[in-house]
Order: C-alpha cells, then structure tokens, then sequence
C-alpha cells in the first residue's frame, strides 16, 4: 500500500491532473478487459502489462510504449485523474489491445534483447567484418601502440531527436532539444581551437539510428582523425529530490541498480532490428583492444569528473559504468554524460539557464583538453 502511495505521488510530479473523458482509458479497466496483470517499478521509472504470453512496457515521463522488437513513439504520455487513477490516450490503448489479441509471434522469454546484450568474452568466436567494399580493417581499427597518434578530434553527440524525445522533464522540458542546446554550446567552445576538429552527429532536430551513429565514427576514422565520443543526454527518475551530474563508461556490469535504470532508459529508443544491423558493423579483433578502449574511456571520464566536480555550481553526482549501446558498438575512447536531471525541479530551471550552460559546457570543455593534452603528452600513457 505505501509502495502504491509513493507511486501515485511520483507520477502527480510528471503528469497534469486531469479528468477521465472519453479519450482516456484507465488503467484497470484497460487490465480487466484484456485480463492482465500490472506490474511497477519505482526503481528503473516504467511499468508493464503482461500475461504469460506477452508484455507492453511504458516509461515514465517518456512517450514509449515497447513490445517485442518495435517502440513506438507517441504524441502524448499517460497521464492521472482526479483520483489518482492512470489513464492511457487512446492511441495507447489501440496499440495495447492490437498487440494483446493477436496471436503471439514470438515467446515472452525471447523478447529480453532490449535488457540484456552481454559484451563477447574472450572465448567467444570472433567475426571481422568491414563497414564497406572500400573499408579495411586497418583504415578503422584504434590504434594499438605501433605508431602513435595524438588525439585530434572529438564527436559530440546529442542523445535522442525526431520521433524520438528521451525524457519529458519538469516544465515540459523535452531532452532531446535541452542535449542539443548544450551540444551546440560545447561545440562552439572548441571552434577557436585549430589543434581540434570537432563534430557533431545531428545538428537539429532528427532521429539518427544507433547504426548511423556508429557509423560516422567510422567515418570520421577513415579520413584519418583519432577521435573521441562524447554522448550527451539528460537525466529523468520518478524520485524528484535526486539531482546531479553523472557521467558513464562502459562495462558489461552496470555499478548499481540506478546505473542499471539510466542504462535501460537510454538504451530503450534503439529497437532490435537497429542494434542487429550496427552488430554486423561493429567487430572486435581481440579483448586487449577493448580493454585498451574502456582504458582510455575510463580515464576520459576521471578528467570531466574532476573538473566537473570542482565547480562549485554544478552538483557532481557519480562517474559510473552500464552496457550502453552507443558506447559498447564504438570504436574510439567514449563516454555518455548525463548533465543532470530534468526530473528535479531545481535542477530543470538551472539546465534551461542559457549561464548555466556555459558554466557546463566550460567545465565540460576543460575536462575534455586535460585527458587530450595528457593523453598525447604521454603518447596514450605509455610515458
């Protein structure tokens, strides 16, 4: 009963009360009539219906409603009544019921691709594959010792876009517009620097798949750059007082259960078919160089950290590891940062402050030449 309270409480943070109209179907009705179970979880911010056969999932404060291998993106979110009863648009309830009455076309316990991906241990079979016909395993694989080179570009990439908003914070802030602003700015901080080439992986508001991410980091490789990755994005819990900078690294592990939820956030707006295809791209010639990667990416992630951490004004939370995608497929040093929650209402109004985020964005910039100018000092630490 105290778990239903808090609950109730959360979601009255992220969603206007409103009145049942004939437009919205609650919750319970919706379960009744399908016979389904409901199932919460406070700890990573989505809930589900299922039966022994299938399941649907919605994110809190996220307009996705995922089964099987497809998201779907709605226009609006699930929103409350008067009494507290969670009510789904319509358009939710089409697709709810759709899915539910046909026949299933694959197990429930196959459809977990979305949860779990593991990294390939070093037993695993090795498959080498090129992006293209022109590709070749030495134009785009890191370089590993034999002839050092400086690091001399960095690939800012705003999360999220089109069809695709991320979180819906306080306000109506929506991620995938606040990461593109703050993108922008960072941006902009290295453009005076001609030891620097900067670029940025969608410039406005578009969707980019997990494949066409990956594959301008390929890109960018084989004009002979030696980049790094910086992916931004910004954080949502349905526990409002928390706040704070975190920034992640990746590893098969995630460091706890709230990395576990951030992890499974952003991890959930690429479907199946897409981390397939980026799979097929992607190939590991040996675990010294994943090693060597998540070394690297490590060490990226201690210089924002500590620059982060001491200004003042901004609340630095953790430096943290998850399995995420858009870090696990890529092929240079990577992080994902996470520059606050829009779930806070303090912190919501800061992140919106155009001072602010130059503040940030400073900080962020500061961090990131102090791992370059030590990583090409000590020619990739190895003086």
């Amino acid at each position: 009963m105290e778990r239903k309270k808090v609950l109730i409480f959360v979601f009255c943070l992220f969603f206007i009360l409103q009145s049942s109209s004939s437009n919205y179907v609650s919750i319970s009705s919706l379960s009744k009539d399908l016979n389904l179970k409901v199932k919460y979880s406070l700890d990573f911010g989505y809930f589900e219906l299922f039966n022994d056969k299938k399941k649907v999932r919605i994110f809190s404060g996220m307009p996705y409603l995922i089964y099987e291998n497809k998201i779907n993106y709605m226009e609006e979110l699930i929103k409350l009544d008067k009494n507290g009863e969670i009510l789904f648009p319509i358009a939710y309830v089409n697709l709810i019921k759709e899915y539910f009455r046909e026949k299933p076309s694959i197990t429930f316990e196959k459809k977990t691709n979305l949860e779990q991906k593991s990294l390939p241990s070093s037993s695993s079979k090795v498959t080498i594959s090129s992006f293209s016909q022109s590709s070749s395993i030495k134009q785009i694989q890191p370089v590993t010792g034999e002839k050092f080179k400086p690091i001399n570009c960095i690939i800012i990439d705003p999360g999220h876009g089109g069809k695709d908003p991320g979180g819906l914070g306080i306000g109506g802030i929506e991620e995938k517009k606040l990461v593109l602003q703050v993108s922008k700015r960072l941006y902009d901080c290295f453009r005076d620097n001609s030891s620097i080439k900067v670029f940025l992986t969608r410039r406005d508001d578009r969707y980019l798949t997990l494949k066409e991410r990956i594959e301008m980091v390929k890109s960018i490789l084989n004009r002979g750059y030696n980049p790094i990755f910086i992916s931004i994005h910004g954080n949502i819990s349905l526990k409002p007082d928390i706040y704070g900078f975190e920034i992640y690294t990746l590893s098969e592990d995630s460091t706890d259960e709230e990395a576990m939820a951030v992890e499974l956030k952003e991890n959930a707006n690429f479907d199946v078919k897409d981390i397939k295809e980026t799979e097929e791209l992607f190939y590991i010639l040996k675990d010294l160089i994943i090693d060597g990667l998540i070394v690297q990416s490590e060490s990226l992630a201690s210089f924002i950290s500590k620059k982060i951490s001491s200004n003042s004004e901004i609340k630095f939370k953790a430096q943290k590891k998850a399995n995420f995608f858009v870090l696990r497929y890529n092929l240079v040093p990577s992080v994902l940062v996470e520059i606050g929650y829009i779930s806070n209402l303090k912190e919501a109004k800061l992140l919106n402050n155009r001072e602010y985020q130059k503040k940030l964005v400073n900080s962020l910039k500061e961090g990131i030449m102090s791992f370059i100018d030590y990583y090409n000092k000590t020619k990739g630490f190895l003086k």
